[in-house]
């Protein structure tokens, strides 16, 4: 290697330059992974993940969530769209969030959550409140959330609907996702 030998008097850069020259040309592995709503849902009373493709680098999936094991900051992000045939004279509560686990507390926190109501409540036939879906007709609603956070390695990251909101999911052509992406 001709250039290290050039390096007279051997200084702080002459020092670094094999270590540089490893570094030529190897990109960093981004974290990344994308997960869909599974299709075929054994229990109503929650949404289950699939995972379509590899896990890269730094992720785990367990238990139904994300498993970080590099820490730093990550976008999370999840959408969820719920429909129904029909309002069955109603109001339904759809609940949506995005909630993390940590070796430092070991309860659910949640991180971001939304809700929405849809079938509002008719009187007489005539729906009390304006919106979407108001009467008994198919609805789509849609909830989507992302936000950035700092992970600690170990962290579980979820994804979950409330319970009652769980069997409007529509888990057909990728609508219903949740993944992340390190920063």
């Amino acid at each position: 290697m001709k250039m290290v030998e050039d390096c007279q008097p051997a200084g702080a850069l002459c020092d670094e330059l094999p270590r540089l020259m490893n570094l030529v040309g190897k990109v960093p592995v981004k974290v990344t992974v994308h997960l869909t709503a599974s299709q075929r849902q054994r229990r109503k009373k929650e949404v289950t993940w699939k995972n379509g493709g590899v896990l890269s680098k730094g992720i785990e999936f367990k238990g139904n969530s994300l498993v970080i094991k590099s820490p730093g900051q990550y976008f999370v992000y999840s959408q969820v769209v719920f429909y129904s045939s029909e309002c069955q004279g109603r109001t339904v509560y759809l609940s949506h969030e995005l909630a993390r686990l940590s070796a430092s507390y070991r309860t659910k926190t949640p991180l971001v959550k939304a809700m929405k109501t849809v079938c509002h409540n008719l009187t007489h036939g005539v729906p009390t409140a304006h919106g979407p879906a108001t009467a008994g007709g198919p609805w789509y609603e849609t909830i989507y959330q992302g936000a950035i956070f700092e992970l600690a390695e170990g962290d579980q990251i979820f994804s979950r609907v409330s319970t009652d909101a769980a069997r409007y999911v529509n888990t057909e052509g990728g609508m219903t996702y949740f993944g992340l992406f390190a920063l």
